[in-house]
């Protein structure tokens, strides 16, 4: 899910070691959208608040789906699930994530133009956060 504060224009997006991005030699704090696995009775939507609340410290004000799709149809079944959580930014600072997971997670505010800027230079490297970017920048007018 990725928090866009309509008001200010501004985006969340949050950086954790990610280990995949060790081994492929690159940066392995990766700055992503919110995101997380579905448990055992919990559909996309509830995952999306969830996770926005243990990732971020953050209340979803509306949720608004941006599509659905196979992260790599010819090697699995993984869906991923994406959406646009309308937040507050002013709440977000910190460091969060569950100690039981082990999650260190820094909580970044960053303008909507300067996100897609690094999603042009190759500073945000995941197709999550790259599609649901793209998409925001195709929609924002309208949900001003």
């Amino acid at each position: 899910m990725l928090p866009y504060d309509v008001a200010n224009d501004n985006i969340i997006l949050i950086e954790q070691i990610r280990i995949g991005a060790m081994v492929a030699n690159v940066e392995p704090w990766q700055l992503e959208i919110v995101a997380g696995i579905i448990d055992k009775d919990e559909t996309p939507d509830m995952v999306a608040i969830r996770e926005s609340e243990e990732e971020a410290g953050l209340l979803v004000e509306n949720l608004i789906p941006i599509t659905s799709y196979l992260s790599s149809s010819g090697g699995c079944s993984e869906r991923i699930h994406l959406y646009l959580g309308q937040v507050d930014v002013s709440t977000a600072s910190g460091i969060h994530g569950l100690p039981k997971k082990s999650e260190d997670i820094l909580v970044h505010i960053v303008p909507r133009e300067m996100a897609y800027q690094w999603v042009l230079n190759g500073k945000i490297e995941n197709a999550a956060s790259i599609i649901a970017l793209q998409w925001l920048m195709l929609n924002v007018e309208s949900l001003r």
